[in-house]
């Protein structure tokens, strides 16, 4: 075939194509939230400045699975834990669309804060469904903190029958006396971690919490 015939052809499908709408294009070009676009709050995230690390990570999150890169590499701040907490709880939501950040999820159940430890943890069975996550939630019922092995509890509940190899821990958390503190503005609430413990019992291996005397 000619080059000038071969032209042309390139030159008829660019007229015969559709095009995207120009407003639908620049939308594409620049998504932005809070007036900046996913490039600016990724250089702020990777700022020294702690409260725009912050605001960068709750920013991120609202710009959905295109922001996942950034909020996998926000689960390695060394230093705030509202940053690592916030980027696991937004991939979280995302569920499968999130799936690129299982190996970095994984990574952070070995984070040092337990609350850390258990977003994560939740995120990646969402993510992923990866078993992983229920011998992270199950071993963080023996966390020192009884706000960490609430959350636990109530995590290994929203998993349900596929967490059935945690109700061993659950069973033994049905003993636990600890009280988990929840603040919101002007109220602060106890709530007793084997009450989370029996509830998710219940959801997790029905025929453990009846055989426990609960129903």
């Amino acid at each position: 075939m000619r080059p000038f015939l071969v032209l042309a052809l390139f030159a008829l499908a660019g007229v015969l194509l559709p095009r995207a709408p120009a407003g639908v294009q620049d939308l594409v070009k620049e998504s932005e939230v809070d007036g900046k676009k996913l490039s600016e709050w990724a250089e702020l995230l990777r700022g020294k400045d702690v409260v725009q690390r912050q605001g960068a990570v709750l920013a991120l999150a609202k710009f959905g699975p295109e922001a996942v890169p950034q909020l996998a590499r926000a689960l390695t701040d060394k230093e705030v834990v509202n940053v690592r907490l916030w980027a696991a709880h937004a991939l979280g939501k995302m569920g499968p669309k999130a799936k690129a950040a299982a190996p970095q999820l994984a990574a952070a159940l070995k984070d040092d804060s337990g609350l850390v430890r258990v977003e994560v943890a939740k995120a990646l069975w969402k993510v992923a469904a990866d078993k992983a996550a229920v011998t992270a939630l199950a071993q963080a019922l023996a966390d020192a903190d009884p706000s960490t092995r609430h959350l636990a509890a109530e995590a290994l509940g929203e998993v349900g029958p596929s967490a059935k190899a945690a109700a061993p821990a659950l069973v033994r958390a049905l003993k636990d006396d600890g009280f988990a503190e929840f603040s919101r503005p002007g109220v602060v609430e106890r709530r007793a971690v084997r009450e989370a413990a029996a509830k998710a019992l219940m959801k997790v291996d029905p025929a453990a919490a009846k055989e426990h005397g609960i129903e």
